[in-house]
């Protein structure tokens, strides 16, 4: 059992060898890495060329290396570290198209919007249902509690099961940037991207099921196709059901403890097609003013 276990292990290591960071690294911090990939800004003094598949001639990405002089001796004798600006891939229809690096960090943006946007509409329906009542003509707790309770508990219960699903979908979406972050920091080029097909707005944004990225033959293509259709898309239909309900349940609750309709106003967020996170582009390299004299 031991020689077995040791195969395995050296079998495992040897898998291993052509990534450049453990799995449990990978698993365990890539939410930080993936916001320092989407904090990144391109260096104003910068040369960009392709990177192509190997023995084809179709580029895969386009990087960027800063044309600044590194100062030290030991950095000099390293290339520049490089960054993704533009990656192509195929569609399903045999088109080559693109995906920038903002599309990246525009549609990784929209996803953590879905998740904090369910959190805070379950978060303030049960503000308004601990809300203590206005008036006493809106009637004894008792009748409240038989009214509402039950359907609180259910648009909770929806809530989370909506909320684990989105989770999902942010986690997906991060490990691939977080992918594409260390091959930044490790200044490894990737040889191709395979490609993945089978892709729809509801199933990226909203998916069934947990998935991981797979990286042993190399990176797929899901976060750039992912990306396209989470920023041309609105909210599955699923969750906007769940916020409509979501309102309607609070107005009532409200109505019933005394409160004004336009109270609920200040406490539900705002639709979040209304507040569509948009990708802000970086400043422009401006020098600095000549010294005065």
């Amino acid at each position: 059992m031991n020689a077995i276990t040791t195969y395995l292990q050296k079998w495992i290591e040897e898998e291993l060898e052509h990534v450049p960071y453990k799995p449990s690294e990978l698993f365990s911090s890539n939410h930080d890495h993936a916001a320092a990939f989407c904090a990144k800004i391109l260096p104003p003094s910068r040369t960009e060329h392709n990177i192509f598949v190997r023995n084809r001639h179709k580029p895969i990405a386009r990087i960027a290396r800063s044309s600044e002089k590194p100062s030290g001796f030991f950095a000099s004798l390293s290339p520049p570290p490089y960054l993704f600006t533009t990656f192509y891939y195929t569609t399903s229809q045999g088109m080559r198209t693109s995906c920038s690096r903002s599309d990246l960090c525009q549609a990784y943006a929209t996803l953590q919007s879905d998740l904090d946007d369910t959190y805070r509409r379950l978060s303030a329906l049960r503000d308004v249902y601990a809300l203590p009542f206005a008036s006493a003509v809106a009637g004894p707790m008792v009748r409240f509690e038989s009214t509402f309770g039950s359907r609180v508990r259910e648009l909770e219960r929806r809530c989370e099961a909506i909320m684990e699903r989105e989770e999902w979908a942010l986690d997906l979406f991060a490990s691939y940037l977080a992918h594409l972050q260390h091959l930044e920091t490790y200044g490894t080029l990737p040889q191709q991207w395979r490609e993945y097909l089978g892709l729809d707005a509801e199933m990226v944004r909203l998916p069934h099921a947990r998935e991981s990225i797979w990286l042993m033959d190399g990176m797929d293509d899901y976060v750039f196709r992912a990306a396209r259709l989470i920023n041309t898309s609105s909210l599955p239909p699923e969750v906007r059901r769940l916020h409509r309900d979501l309102r309607q349940v609070a107005q009532e609750m409200m109505a019933q403890k005394g409160y004004a309709a336009c109270v609920i106003e200040r406490l539900l967020p705002p639709s979040s097609e209304k507040r569509r996170p948009q990708t802000v582009a970086p400043p422009a390299y401006e020098p600095p003013p000549p010294y005065s004299p």
